[in-house]
């Protein structure tokens, strides 16, 4: 994305800026749409649950929750213990953690998992507290300004 400057300082917005920001928007709003539909919505055609199916579902939803807390953690705990720890966080050193890549995981889980109203909130409940999900990062653009 591309901001100009204007003579005051301020940044201002392109429209191929807000087109990759609908973009995001939209691919963000499209993990807890498809899980949602798949866990709430459809019921398996098939009932007999394939042993390998289940278990690379609940792999990924523990990948996605270990992301999660990965990023929490690199997010608020890291820096409050660096504080507590010298004073202040002027030469503090911030991580991103692995943004994106929970929700990729949600998104594989919730395919691989059978439909289940108790999968289906797990699954959104991981998404939306991993602070690198694409919800949190336009929570941080409307925090800081576009």
């Amino acid at each position: 994305m591309q901001n100009t400057n204007n003579s005051n300082g301020s940044h201002k917005l392109t429209s191929s800026d807000f087109f990759q920001l609908f973009a995001i928007g939209l691919i963000g709003l499209l993990i807890p749409v498809v899980v949602i539909y798949r866990h709430f919505f459809i019921v398996d055609a098939v009932r007999s649950m394939m042993t390998i199916k289940y278990g690379v579902g609940v792999m990924f939803i523990v990948l996605a929750a270990f992301i999660s807390a990965m990023n929490l953690y690199l997010a608020f705990v890291r820096p409050w213990l660096y504080q507590r720890q010298h004073g202040n966080l002027e030469k503090y050193k911030h991580d991103s953690g692995a943004p994106v890549i929970g929700g990729i995981f949600v998104v594989l889980s919730a395919l691989y998992l059978p439909s289940s109203y108790i999968f289906g909130v797990l699954l959104l409940l991981v998404y939306f507290v991993d602070v690198g999900s694409i919800p949190w990062f336009f929570i941080m653009l409307l925090k800081h300004g576009l």
